[in-house]
């Protein structure tokens, strides 16, 4: 995950450097964009190992729903 935050900090210096300022409003909303995008998905990759407790203990509860019964038992391992 920490990869694509790298990705994405590249691709928004790559768009930093296209901004035009003879025409701001047509340029700018691109590298906003990525601007935007890379803090919230860094937020989100910070708290991935932080969520993995939760998950874990609802994965079942959760898909109880989307799968068949037989799959469920193969699941928990009975």
């Amino acid at each position: 995950m920490d990869y694509s935050v790298s990705a994405i900090s590249m691709l928004r210096v790559v768009s930093l450097m296209k901004i035009d300022f003879n025409d701001a409003t047509y340029t700018l909303p691109i590298p906003l964009m990525w601007s935007i995008v890379q803090g919230q998905l860094a937020i989100v990759a910070a708290n991935i190992p932080l969520l993995r407790r939760v998950f874990s203990r609802n994965i079942t509860r959760i898909l109880d729903g989307f799968i068949p019964p037989q799959a469920h038992d193969a699941l928990k391992g009975s």
